[in-house]
């Protein structure tokens, strides 16, 4: 599979992604996508 856990990261938090690997380009996406919400859902109004 081509999603990892994270090389020189803190596991929790971080995945590796192999993009010449059988990951959908679509599934690469969704990855970053709910990685953005994430982030964005603990900004402040601000």
């Amino acid at each position: 599979m081509g999603v990892l856990e994270g090389y020189h990261m803190s596991k929790k938090h971080w995945n590796t992604v192999l993009l010449e690997s059988d990951v959908r380009r679509s599934h690469l996406f969704e990855l970053i996508e709910d990685s953005y919400n994430l982030i964005v859902s603990k900004l402040t109004k601000k």
